[in-house]
């Protein structure tokens, strides 16, 4: 009977249980329980609060939507977890005594503050959590082992949390940034991975007293993109002490290279001491980052990735607190479209100023040596340097085609140039460009050029050059020129004794054309001033002085020229004028006139004494039996390549010549008069002539020519046609000239004078003459005498189409 009663017991025991566990699981443990178990707790210096507490029959006693408070701030939530294990000793339960020996946390969700001073903005939310807590003596939860994805991060931590007494107090949010714990996963947030990483995690943290937490951590990622920038993959270690956090290990795998860091971070003044060794493509990483860094890189193309290494020391959130040294150095790469073989170089950062001291970056041809220098903020720089290179090759390091000019320079060995370069990334225009210049041979356009010496300045799109010393082998030119390249005009003042022609065809097609018709055997001295622009002719002025000697123009030349000249488009104006030419002086002004007609020139010129065998023979390409000398003036005008176009009007004296010898009244009254007088009176040697001209269509008409020939004269009016050199002149011999004592034998020998008067035709070198009045039957038996210094060679005569109206 007993024994029924004591199994019954049993049973209403066992019952009883049940019912009280399933109280316990549908509505938890009643308030009292709970509060007495948060108030046991919150002896060990923990504050905490369960939403509900209920039995599982496979878990144990679960509480629900725990969180732990800042014991200081019962407002302020440190951890919040939505189901959590508890693990009770019942013995210690039933003598009212802190029953809570371990947490529990399976698949739950839980939100964490990773910077107590701003928890709200530093909150993460973990899933999948999984942890075993115990809450020890002393206020110290210890995580015996932890693990949850948090931000797409699988975390791993063991540890402990001291979290019995004071803990501070919550900073203004404006007043702190958060902490480094925090920032890193706030950067999670931003990052796609291909696959979750991996963090492990040993840690002490003492809430009171966080320069009192330790740390351990590992972590290793596959792929990983954050906006532009993707890393292959990530490997770090980290170890945190007295708020200092060693680096002792993070490598980046990342565009075709690698990125290994070492160093410390002071986490309570956000500075840090970085050992950093690059050997990734530091264009594509540039642009990843984006600004500041970008423009560093922006012009370069790497076929080798370059090596870098560096150290950094100061805040890492702020470049102009940031110090930095290292070296660079990179092996076939671009610069703007530049090949480069090799660029080594030390650089540092100071005050928000990266410097590069001593580069030496290295072509086939030779060396670029410098020293760079950029204030980041506002990416102002200056670059310092000598330069050993082919210009033309290196013509893209000026921005925007600024430099295109110099592909028209060939060197046989690269020039020295030295310049200091100072100028802004953002705004080209800016650029200033001082330096100077010194190359031996080379050529413009093909043409050579001996040497080169100069100074040169380059502002924005205009490039000055002064102190110039350009030499060839036949002379030199000096002086100052500028060329702006936007609008394609070239100024300045130049003193030349080169080649000019040579010099015209470095200038274009034009300028060698306006001053084509005019050879110098010898290079004159020319100084020339004024402006050229190459995409506008109209607007091209240049003016100067010209001295030199030899010149050859159409069919004249002149010993020595000395004359004013300006030039624009097409035309060629000369003042100042004075040639020695044929033994003689020209003096006067020109003009010229360049079209595809022919050059048209307008002369207003003065000639004295020029001999006139000499002058003839260049005109007319013959060589005439006349001589003499000629004085006068003219103003003509006309195209070069045809005669007949001359215009113009003039006067003519000639002097000492011997123009003709000519028996004046017939071979056989001159015998006889030559027989009767002395002195051949009767053969007329013109020796001296003067008259007034004008010209039209080529042809010199002649209202006045008189003739001189001793004691006779002779009085002729005509036309000399310039064109064929034909003749066609009434001439009126004189006996006797107009003196005193020859009067009275003029006065008799008047009728025979106009009865004898003559035509003259044919051309200067074979005059044809007949008589006017008389039949030409008359004197037909006899012939006229030849001049003296004809030879026995017979030569045709002149057909009369020579002194025709019609031309040849």
């Amino acid at each position: 009977m007993a024994f029924r009663i004591f199994r019954i017991a049993v049973l209403l025991l066992i019952l009883l249980a049940i019912a009280a566990l399933a109280y316990a699981r549908l509505f938890g443990l009643p308030d009292a329980f709970n509060k007495r178990l948060v108030d046991e707790i919150a002896k060990k210096g923990v504050s905490v609060r369960f939403g509900k507490i209920y039995f599982d029959p496979f878990q144990g006693f679960v509480a629900t939507d725990t969180v732990l408070f800042n014991p200081n701030d019962p407002e302020l939530k440190l951890v919040t977890v939505n189901e959590i294990g508890l693990k009770l000793n019942y013995l210690r339960l039933f003598h009212r005594q802190q029953a809570l020996d371990e947490l529990r946390i399976e698949d739950a969700t839980l939100t964490v503050p990773l910077d107590l001073k701003q928890p709200q903005e530093s909150m993460v939310t973990g899933n999948g959590v999984s942890a075993s807590l115990r809450v020890v003596e002393g206020g110290i939860i210890s995580v015996d082992s932890f693990s949850g994805i948090f931000n797409g991060v699988r975390v791993g931590l063991s540890g402990t949390v001291h979290a019995e007494g004071k803990l501070p107090e919550r900073l203004p949010q404006q007043a702190a940034q958060l902490n480094l714990l925090a920032r890193i996963f706030k950067e999670f947030e931003k990052i796609h991975f291909s696959e979750p990483p991996e963090l492990f995690v040993q840690f002490h943290v003492d809430l009171p007293k966080p320069e009192l937490s330790t740390a351990r951590a590992l972590l290793k990622a596959g792929e990983l993109i954050r906006e532009t920038l993707k890393i292959d993959s990530v490997q770090t270690r980290i170890v945190l002490e007295k708020q200092v956090a060693h680096l002792q290990q993070l490598d980046l795998a990342l565009y075709g290279g690698e990125i290994h860091l070492t160093g410390d971070y002071e986490i309570s003044t956000d500075t840090a001491a970085l050992e950093i060794r690059s050997t990734t493509n530091l264009k594509q990483l540039a642009v990843a980052l984006g600004p500041p860094f970008e423009p560093f890189f922006h012009d370069y193309e790497f076929t080798a990735n370059p090596i870098v290494t560096a150290r950094v020391e100061g805040q890492t959130r702020e470049l102009n607190l940031l110090v930095m040294n290292g070296t660079m150095e990179a092996r076939k790469f671009t610069l703007r479209g530049i090949p480069v073989q090799t660029f080594r170089s030390k650089f540092n950062l100071r005050d928000g100023i990266f410097k590069m001291p001593n580069f030496v970056a290295v072509r086939p041809e030779g060396t670029f040596l410098g020293t760079y220098t950029c204030r980041l903020k506002d990416e102002n720089f200056t670059l310092d340097a000598v330069s050993n290179l082919h210009p033309a090759p290196c013509r893209n390091i000026f921005p925007n085609h600024t430099a295109e000019f110099l592909h028209r320079f060939q060197f046989e060995s690269p020039p020295q140039i030295t310049f200091l370069w100072s100028g802004n990334w953002h705004d080209t225009e800016a650029s200033i460009i001082k330096g100077h210049v010194r190359s031996g041979r080379f050529t413009i356009d093909d043409v050579p050029m001996k040497a080169l010496d100069a100074d040169a300045e380059l502002t924005g799109h205009e490039l000055s050059v002064t102190n110039m010393v350009l030499t060839r082998e036949e002379g030199e030119v000096t002086g100052h020129v500028a060329y702006d390249g936007l609008a394609q005009t070239l100024e300045g003042n130049i003193v030349s004794t080169a080649n000019p022609y040579d010099l015209a065809r470095t200038l274009g097609t034009n300028a060698l054309a306006a001053i084509a018709p005019y050879q110098f055997i010898q290079p004159p001295k020319v100084i020339l001033t004024g402006i050229i622009h190459f995409q506008d002719e109209s607007r091209t002025r240049l003016f100067g002085h010209v001295e030199g000697k030899n010149l050859y123009y159409w069919r004249m030349h002149g010993d020595s020229v000395s004359t004013e000249i300006s030039i624009r488009q097409g035309y060629v104006g000369l003042s100042n004028f004075v040639a020695g030419t044929y033994s003689g002086q020209l003096a006067g002004a020109g003009e010229f006139f360049v079209s595809p007609e022919g050059t048209r020139y307008k002369i207003n010129g003065r000639i004295d004494k020029i001999d006139l065998q000499q002058f003839t023979e260049s005109i007319t390409r013959t060589k005439p039996k006349s001589r003499g000398v000629v004085s006068g003036w003219a103003s003509i005008n006309g195209v070069a390549s045809d005669t007949r176009s001359l215009e113009g009007a003039g006067a003519v004296s000639i002097e000492k010549a011997v123009l003709w010898e000519h028996p004046v009244f017939g071979e056989l009254l001159t015998t006889i008069l030559n027989v009767m007088l002395p002195g051949r009176v009767a053969t007329s040697t013109a020796t001296d002539a003067r008259g007034d001209f004008t010209i039209e269509k080529g042809v010199a008409n002649f209202s006045t020519l008189n003739v001189d020939a001793g004691i006779t004269s002779i009085g002729a009016t005509g036309r000399y046609k310039i064109w064929s050199g034909g003749l066609d002149f009434e001439v009126e011999g004189k006996p006797w000239n107009d003196v005193e004592w020859t009067k009275i034998f003029t006065w008799i020998t008047m009728p025979f004078t106009k009865l004898f008067t003559m035509h003259l035709g044919g051309s200067w070198e074979q005059p044809e003459w007949r008589t006017v009045y008389l039949p030409k039957e008359l004197l037909s038996p006899f012939k006229a005498s030849l001049p003296k210094e004809r030879t026995d060679e017979v030569k045709p005569s002149v057909p009369e189409s020579n002194v025709s109206d019609k031309p040849r």
